[in-house]
Parts: C-alpha cells; structure tokens; sequence
C-alpha cells in the first residue's frame, strides 16, 4: 500500500509489516499486531495516518495501527477465514473489507466504535476487490464475474444486519 504522501509504502511480510522508505530505498519500520497470523491485504487511510491489515487464517481480523505513534489501536473481528481486501472511506471514518471464500462476507465498518454497520452476505462470486468512490457516496465490489456498486445509504438500509 503506497503511503498518500507517495514517500513510503508499506507491505506485508508474513505477520509482520513492513514500512520502506521509498525516497531512502530501505525500510525504515515495522509493525506486529502480536498475532501469529499472516498478513494478507493492506491499505493506508486518505490522510496517511492509519493503516488497515487483513489476517489470514482462522477467525482473522483487521488490524489498524497509528502510523504517528506505531501503535496497534485495534482488531476488529468478524470474518471467518480471512481478509481477501480493504479499504477506507475517504473520509476515512468508514473501513470495509471482504472475506475469503467461503466466507465471502463484506463488512462495512465505523471502525472507532467497533460497529459493523452494513453487511452482505448475498454474493455468492469470489470478491476480489473492493473500494470507495472518491465522493464516498458509492461502495463498489469486483470479482469473479461480478462487478457491483451500491449507494452508501444503500448499503445502510438495504445490507444492514446485526454486527458479529
């Protein structure tokens, strides 16, 4: 995941993540979420300051970590076999991310309040990505033989489900 200010980027490493200076040509951190659990997708928030990581495995989570004090702030549960992807709302208030196969759920997240807020379990293609539109009014899903957008309000009313 390319940092927004395009100066550093950070990639997984087995359950480890690594930060690299791309301007230095090395890495310059790391993070842990003290799990053992293979990190698998990342993404930065719009203003840099977070960093959102799926596990793989079983019961896996999002992690998310201050990037200004290199602290894991907090994993939010919910999937059952891990996180294909993720992504920030561009306001960055919202997180919505999509489990692997068989699970193949997307949440919707408030991710300082622990809520899920929307969920769907309907599609039954493999998702592969998933994003925001830049407007944040559209979530948009892509995958096997499938590409889907829906209005975030949508989402609200249409997928709304009690959180896990």
């Amino acid at each position: 995941s390319l940092h927004p200010l395009g100066d550093s980027m950070a990639y997984p490493a087995g359950c480890v993540v690594v930060i690299y200076n791309l301007n230095k040509n090395r890495q310059i951190d790391f993070l842990t979420s003290g799990s053992s659990k293979a990190i698998h997708c990342l993404a930065h928030s719009p203003t840099g300051r977070y960093l959102a990581a799926g596990e793989s495995g079983h019961q896996p989570g999002v992690v998310i970590w201050d990037l200004n004090s290199k602290t894991m702030v907090l994993c939010l549960p919910g999937h059952k076999y891990g996180v294909a992807c993720v992504c920030w709302s561009p306001s960055s208030d919202l997180i919505a991310s999509v489990g692997f196969q068989p699970d193949g759920q997307l949440l919707v997240w408030d991710w300082e309040n622990e809520l899920v807020v929307a969920q769907n379990t309907s599609l039954a293609d493999k998702m592969l990505s998933v994003g925001f539109s830049t407007d944040g009014q559209r979530l948009i899903t892509a995958g096997s033989r499938h590409a889907y957008s829906c209005a975030v309000g949508e989402l609200k009313s249409v997928w709304l489900a009690p959180g896990p």
